[in-house]
């Protein structure tokens, strides 16, 4: 009758699982470092967009001021329309042939 092996926990299988335990956590810290960074690099991204955004809100918003204004309502109605105030007179050249 042939004697079957028993299996023995040595301290060899402990330094085993412990290396083991120690691989899969560094894995974990490894990918958590790589997550955070990225995170970091996009919100770094964002944020830049966020103020080009606001500038671009400023810029608008003045220029939106701007063209409720009499000056310059009158001054695109001269320009796009041709049209003068009473009392003034418009001239016009025309190119030779």
């Amino acid at each position: 009758m042939a004697t079957r092996r028993r299996f023995r926990v040595t301290p060899r299988f402990y330094a085993l699982l412990l290396v083991l335990v120690l691989v899969m956590l560094g894995a974990r810290l490894v990918q958590g470092w790589v997550a955070e960074h990225r995170l970091t690099r996009e919100l770094e991204v964002l944020q830049a967009q966020i103020e080009a955004r606001r500038a671009e809100i400023q810029r608008l918003e003045a220029e939106v001021a701007e063209m409720q204004t009499e000056a310059y309502v009158e001054r695109r109605a001269r320009e796009a329309l041709g049209l003068v105030l009473p009392g003034e007179e418009r001239y016009q050249v025309i190119p030779a042939d």
